[in-house]
């Protein structure tokens, strides 16, 4: 029997763990697994399964890729209609007996973790109906009957892999080629302590947890072959701090000095022991993706969620104080008693920890999750499609919820990318804790103007408009002063904008554009007024020490150095502000980082501002 494992990743850096695992419980059977990704032609990919001859297609199903793996199946069904198609996944897992029936293509579908039910089918012939009607969270097509047998009082149970020491080896055969420049997904637990009712991981109460050594195991392989980022899909990483702490030091005496480890941790349960061990960890070895969701109160009580936000925030800043770990905090919109305004006031206080991104979410209804059932009680009404994205509820409005979408698209673009921290944190000082109002006024110029996001210096260009009309802004209150020989009362936020300095902004703005690579090409009204000559910058290079100071290794010579910089001349120490500040004027030039760097590591390469003697 031929069997293809596959599925229709989001992007082609995506891997997927479950066939890894599924492929390998059908010994003694001639089995591939094969990833594709929803960007690819569906024709392409349904003549590739074709030409193959498979007598089962297993599908991998998920909300990203369920339309277009309908799609496929439908039609390697009319053209081999004695192929066997089995769906499994979190798309397939519920409502099981509507799927199936809405789509006769499909003929088995494993509902939940699927190690389990695939080993003892690998064991049973396809005519012994009795027998495969035994594994309890199977569903199997008997012409125009759907049948399934659970042999569990709770199908919850059932859906779940209760011993994991069976789950095969995920990574035994891999190779480095075949992990090349992929996101590698692993797991050391499934479950997770908390019942949030917006995720499917309150379908099934309780951690399981894979054996130790089997993990150390695993991940050295993994390191060994060169792996880039391995993604950990533990719900809840640090559920158990003794474990996580063991393994976070078994990380780090793996680090390969290239390789970044992804978390998603709850950040109320860091405990000292923890965060004592990743403060020395190398820059850029660990990530950490943390879910707030909101900070109403009253909304966690209501999703089931931990609601402890004062001590999340001093873990955060406490991490965030080490310099070596990127955050990445999230919040989820559309959750119950948080209408717009509560959704903002959650908004500002996640963004005033100032997290290295922050990711605003939109609830999707997932077949499943507790919430879906509880549609009607908080008057839901969503997508009847993939991803299930709420539309409204009785706290906020379709509207209310677009306009968010807007603001979001500005934070991803200018603060989660990461490509405006200086200007970014220059903005918001003076926007009193108050983060969403920075990116509404960002959108309105934005849209005021006509600017074209598609253009990169149209980009930059926004914010130098943003700049703009709050110098004008603060020319107003110099004017009221003058006239009342007294600051006038009103918003917090309006007053600060009587010490904003446009040309500080502008300088901010041109380090951040340098700061993106080797671009000769500085927008007009980002250029300095004097910049030193490529003869100054070479002698310079020259010097002693500064080959080293500027990160590089002492065997380059000047000419290569050169190769990897730029550099402008500034009327502010750049370098220095901090928080919102004014800094020292002073005639100085920046010598910037070598581009070949990744991530945060290339910004390492600035060391100091060199003064240039004319």
């Amino acid at each position: 029997m031929k069997i293809l494992f596959t599925t229709l990743n989001s992007k082609f850096i995506h891997t997927n763990l479950a066939i890894k695992y599924l492929s390998k419980c059908w010994k003694n059977f001639d089995v591939t697994t094969k990833e594709y990704t929803i960007n690819e032609d569906v024709e392409q990919i349904f003549f590739d399964i074709l030409s193959k001859g498979y007598d089962m297609v297993a599908f991998s199903c998920y909300i990203w890729n369920i339309e277009q793996t309908l799609v496929l199946a439908q039609n390697l069904k009319k053209v081999r209609p004695e192929m066997k198609i089995l769906f499994g996944g979190p798309e397939a897992s519920f409502e099981v007996q509507e799927l199936m029936t809405k789509n006769p293509c499909i003929d088995i579908v494993v509902a939940g973790e699927g190690e389990e039910a695939m080993l003892k089918m690998s064991e049973i012939a396809w005519e012994n109906l009795d027998e495969l009607l035994e594994i309890p969270n199977l569903y199997l097509r008997k012409g125009d009957e759907i049948l399934h047998r659970s042999i569990e009082k709770s199908l919850d149970r059932a859906m779940v892999t209760q011993d994991l020491s069976i789950v095969p080896l995920a990574y035994e055969d891999a190779t480095s080629e075949s992990i090349e420049n992929k996101i590698v997904y692993y797991e050391t637990s499934r479950g997770c302590t908390y019942n949030c009712s917006y995720c499917l991981s309150a379908t099934s109460k309780g951690i399981r947890y894979f054996d130790k050594e089997r993990v150390f195991g695993e991940l050295k392989k993994l390191v060994e072959l060169g792996a880039q980022q391995i993604k950990f899909v533990d719900r809840t990483f640090n559920a158990d701090p003794k474990r996580a702490a063991e393994l976070v030091d078994f990380l780090m005496q793996i680090d390969d000095g290239k390789i970044n480890f992804h978390f998603e941790i709850t950040a109320h349960l860091l405990q000292q022991e923890l965060l004592d061990k990743i403060k020395n960890a190398r820059v850029g070895l660990f990530q950490f993706e943390i879910g707030v969701q909101s900070t109403n109160p009253k909304t966690l009580k209501a999703v089931h969620r931990a609601d402890q936000f004062g001590l999340l925030s001093e873990n955060v800043r406490q991490v965030q104080s080490y310099g070596n770990i990127h955050q990445h905090l999230d919040l989820i919109a559309g959750l119950p008693y948080e209408g717009k305004e509560r959704f903002i006031q959650s908004f500002n206080d996640v963004f005033e920890l100032q997290p290295d991104a922050l990711q605003m979410g939109f609830l999707k209804m997932l077949k499943g999750s507790p919430i879906y059932y509880q549609a009607e009680e908080f008057g839901y009404v969503f997508r009847s499609y993939p991803p299930y994205e709420i539309l409204y509820n009785e706290f906020i409005s379709a509207t209310e919820l677009m306009e968010l979408k807007q603001v979001e698209e500005i934070l991803d673009r200018y603060y989660n990318k990461g490509r405006y921290k200086n200007s970014m944190r220059y903005l918001y000082s003076f926007f009193a804790k108050n983060g969403y109002e920075l990116f509404e006024k960002l959108l309105a110029v934005i849209e005021e103007n006509e600017i074209d996001l598609c253009k990169k210096n149209e980009e930059f260009l926004a914010l130098a408009k943003l700049s703009e009309k709050l110098g004008a802004q603060q020319k107003a209150i110099e004017i009221k002063d003058d006239n009342s020989q007294q600051r006038t009362t009103g918003q917090e936020s309006s007053k600060a904008f009587a010490d904003y300095n446009h040309v500080l902004l502008l300088e901010l703005l041109r380090l951040d554009y340098l700061m993106m690579g080797r671009n000769p090409n500085l927008p007009d009204f980002l250029k300095a007024k004097n910049v030193a000559s490529k003869e100054e910058i070479f002698e310079l290079l020259k010097e002693e020490g500064t080959i080293a100071e500027l990160g590089f290794d002492e065997s380059i010579s000047p000419k290569e150095a050169f190769k990897k910089i730029q550099w402008s001349n500034f009327d502010y120490d750049v370098l220095q502000y901090k928080d919102g500040n004014m800094v020292a004027q002073s005639n100085v030039v920046v010598i910037n980082y070598d581009y070949l760097r990744r991530g945060d590591e290339r910004f390492a390469a600035i060391r100091r501002m060199y003064e240039i003697k004319h």
